[in-house]
């Protein structure tokens, strides 16, 4: 790729930054889109786009395509593992969701939100032992964790039958 190309992309990247900052999604969105036209391998635009269409355009499917092809130029990217769980959570998908979760503690260790993330993803199915383990594992990785914390504590009331499933609410990211 010419060296104008990667100028070309940078550019856009940071001025879809620049615009999401701003509140501009729809603008930060074609600018992310602009710059991977100029470098498809762009991962921060790619990245960025996921998370754009999955959190502001619940564009669910098209936020984990862009996170796919993340991992497929940056594997080592623990971030678009988590956010790729999180999109298969919305989509009621916690089996996948966990194994992406391992694929970003894998290398990420002391990424607490993803422990956290995954707890969640085995309290919604039901295995709360094994969320009780990834709860406490955030915990131990970051003490001022509160949703964690919150999470921790509501899995113990359904576990000890303090309360019901569906009486409790889980923090979510």
């Amino acid at each position: 790729m010419n060296i104008l190309k990667r100028l070309k992309a940078s550019l856009a990247f940071s001025k879809g930054v620049m615009l999401y900052d701003q509140g501009n999604k729809q603008l930060a969105l074609e600018k992310f889109r602009e710059a991977i036209e100029y470098n498809p391998s762009h991962v921060n635009a790619l990245y960025n786009l996921g998370l754009i269409l999955e959190k502001d355009f619940n564009k669910i499917e098209e936020a984990i395509e862009n996170y796919q092809e993340v991992i497929k130029y940056k594997s080592d990217y623990p971030e678009a593992w988590n956010n790729w769980g999180l999109a298969l959570v919305r989509l009621k998908k916690y089996e996948e969701a966990i194994e992406k979760y391992k694929e970003a503690v894998r290398y990420k260790p002391d990424y607490s939100e993803v422990w956290n993330n995954w707890g969640l993803a085995l309290a919604r199915l039901e295995k709360y032992e094994e969320a009780i383990g990834k709860f406490k594992e955030s915990i131990k990785l970051r003490e001022d964790y509160l949703d964690a914390h919150n999470n921790l504590a509501t899995t113990l009331q359904i576990t000890s039958g303090m309360a019901s499933k569906e009486s409790v609410k889980f923090t979510r990211p």
